[in-house]
């Protein structure tokens, strides 16, 4: 009965473990596509609060970058009415980059995800299966 239980837990907890971010570059996905974690550089939290302490933190979101030869970079971002995603890095410093370079993708705590949406994708800039 103790291993019933058990397997349940796990199974009904497997979706709570996952963690749907959005993901740069997002290039030629499509959805459904399966990727890793790794495959990317720039993380942009859906549901992580920002913990910066600047105006507005209540409606930003947080995030992580990190480029092959740089350090990584976190902090805060939001979206601006032109669908930008501007950024306040811990340092104070400021930048944008539009969110068509984003694709939705949905991790599981191994790193494996799947693709959610994709801008390239619904625009019709790619062609997916």
């Amino acid at each position: 009965m103790m291993r019933m239980f058990a397997a349940a837990l796990l199974i009904f907890a497997g979706p709570l473990m996952a963690e749907t971010m959005l993901v740069a570059p997002s290039g030629n996905l499509c959805a459904g596509q399966t990727v890793k974690k790794e495959q990317f550089f720039s993380f942009l939290y859906v549901d992580k609060k920002c913990s910066l302490p600047i105006v507005h933190a209540n409606d930003m979101r947080a995030f992580r970058m990190k480029t092959p030869n740089s350090i990584e970079q976190r902090g805060c971002w939001g979206k601006t009415l032109g669908n930008d995603a501007v950024f306040v890095y811990e340092d104070g410093e400021t930048g944008s980059m539009p969110m068509g370079v984003y694709a939705e993708v949905t991790f599981d705590s191994s790193g494996k995800g799947k693709v959610i949406s994709s801008y390239n994708q619904e625009r019709g800039y790619i062609n997916c299966p």
